[in-house]
């Protein structure tokens, strides 16, 4: 998926949804092949540190490079 997809995703795991939560959690997963540790239902501290990493990782990536699930 393009990088401003990946954004959204990163917005949606800090949703007072615990639902869309797991959702967008489980989506990075899956299309990136990476984990950073995201749980849906851990505390918010906790889901705060990993939101941060995800969202390092998002911005680190090039514009116009479309993102597989294979980790590099």
């Amino acid at each position: 998926p393009p990088k401003s997809t990946l954004q959204e995703l990163v917005v949606m795991l800090q949703s007072s949804d615990p639902a869309a939560r797991l959702i967008a959690g489980d989506t990075l997963k899956l299309v990136t092949g990476r984990d950073f540790g995201f749980g849906a239902s851990d505390t918010p501290p906790t889901r705060f540190e990993a939101v941060e990493r995800w969202r390092a990782w998002v911005e680190a990536l090039p514009a116009d490079e479309p993102v597989t699930g294979k980790p590099a």
